[in-house]
């Protein structure tokens, strides 16, 4: 393989990608996320006088139960051409060499995931850094809000937030495995959706992908012991931890070995039948 190839062909296709018109999606997800995780931690803030942490926003983005259904949709249809075949993918391929191409995508795959994500915190970072401070420790308000207002048990800030992270984990802790977590889940819908267009079922991988997240949600949702054998409890931090107790529901190193699993299964099929692969041919596109 040949590096240089490798980051011609991920550069290529970032570029596409950017300047297609699916990246429009972000003008609506804002408004999303500011209602749903910034707006009520900022208010909650406000009426307690006192500031949040700045990296509380950004980890509620993966432990609202709204959010987790919202932010994995958008990435979805925003990768749902990935990776790109086109009449002409036959003359590129051969030219850059199959290896080069698959890795070049999942490059690029990379790159668009960590731009989705930078995207979304720098946009929640805008939205709340006037009610926020810097620092490595949960914010006075979050820490006992509860104790203060026990009859607010149930409000949906609290949610946002609970007590199964502040109590089990530092502000940096949950701030690096909600961001590592969400970045493997974004990589493994990719490579899952390279197998199945290398195999030639393009359309069913997409189909596939969706549902395996949709069954994640609804088994999240209801705390099914299944949830596990699906990718949305391995990147929500809470369903981890008990809320006081400090022994884990379920050790975040599995979750990390979960998505690896998948991801190297996935390029191991790839690899294996890349070279098998007609991009001329119609099958290639269903």
């Amino acid at each position: 393989m040949n590096l240089r190839k490798i980051f011609k062909i991920a550069g290529i296709e970032y570029s596409k990608w950017v300047l297609n018109a699916r990246m429009l999606l972000f003008v609506l997800i804002f408004p999303v996320v500011k209602m749903l995780a910034v707006d009520p931690l900022v208010s909650r803030s406000v009426s307690e006088g006192m500031k949040m942490n700045v990296f509380e926003p950004l980890i509620d983005l993966c432990n609202s139960r709204l959010l987790v259904l919202i932010i994995p949709s958008f990435f979805l249809v925003m990768m749902s051409d990935f990776p790109s075949v086109e009449p002409n993918s036959m003359l590129y391929v051969s030219r850059s060499g199959r290896f080069a191409w698959m890795w070049g995508q999942v490059l690029f795959s990379l790159m668009a995931s960590l731009t989705f994500i930078a995207v979304i915190y720098g946009g929640v970072l805008i939205m709340s850094v006037k009610n926020c401070y810097f620092g490595n420790e949960w914010s006075f308000v979050t820490r006992t809000y509860l104790s203060r207002h026990p009859e607010a048990v149930s409000s949906y800030a609290l949610q946002l937030l609970p007590s199964n992270l502040y109590n089990q984990l530092s502000i940096s802790g949950a701030l690096l495995f909600s961001f590592t977590l969400l970045l493997m889940f974004f990589m493994m819908v990719s490579v899952l959706l390279m197998a199945f267009t290398v195999l030639g079922k393009r359309k069913a991988g997409l189909l596939f992908t969706v549902l395996f997240f949709l069954m994640g949600v609804i088994t999240c949702s209801v705390g099914s012991g299944i949830r596990w054998s699906f990718p949305v409890a391995h990147f929500v931090i809470w369903v981890h931890f008990e809320e006081i107790v400090r022994k884990p529901v379920y050790a975040i190193w599995k979750s990390y070995a979960y998505f690896g699993t998948i991801m190297a299964v996935a390029l191991l099929i790839s690899g294996i039948m890349i070279n098998r692969t007609g991009f001329e041919e119609k099958e290639s596109y269903l």
